[in-house]
């Protein structure tokens, strides 16, 4: 599965870097980087808390350029595009690991971005397309949520009626 960077989210943003396969990976898989404009592209590993630099290289637009990381653990990409950074957590984990995704939104109305994006963590954002209640918080018209998207890896994700979808108890895998 090839997974953007910056993924398009009701015309929020555009594909600027593809990470294949995707930023959840086995030890031992490589992560292929394609850019659509050229810039720096820094990979660092998460370390007691910090992020330590790993590597950093000039990635030509569509040019390809591949890294495997030798450990399990915490990665962190940034890129450097038009003097703007991106950043997008990896997670490469093996045999026994758990990842469990933060999900945040209108059902719980809180933002926990100033505490996660400290620790190279990011989030899922479950947004009303617009405002529902007289309130541009957690609707997509909150300049925060492509900001988020650019900086931090968060997903913005279309919620219809403010609340997570629940499977129904008919649902059969």
């Amino acid at each position: 599965m090839n997974e953007p960077i910056l993924v398009k989210n009701s015309g929020c943003q555009s594909t600027a870097l593809e990470i294949k396969p995707g930023r959840l990976i086995k030890l031992g898989e490589s992560l292929e980087f394609t850019a659509t404009k050229s810039g720096k592209l820094r990979v660092c590993r998460g370390l007691a808390g910090n992020f330590a630099e790993l590597t950093t290289v000039d990635l030509s637009s569509d040019e390809p350029w591949c890294f495997r990381p030798t450990e399990a653990g915490m990665y962190l990409v940034e890129m450097e595009i038009d003097g703007q950074w991106l950043r997008r957590p990896i997670a490469v984990v093996e045999r026994g690991w758990s990842v469990c995704p933060i999900t945040v939104g209108t059902f719980t109305s809180e933002d926990f971005a100033e505490t996660i994006h400290k620790a190279g963590i990011n989030a899922d954002y479950s947004i009303n397309p617009q405002d529902t209640n007289g309130s541009p918080e957690f609707t997509f018209s909150d300049p925060r949520w492509v900001r988020y998207e650019r900086e931090f890896g968060d997903a913005s994700i279309r919620s219809a009626s403010g609340a997570p979808r629940r499977c129904s108890s008919k649902t059969h895998l």
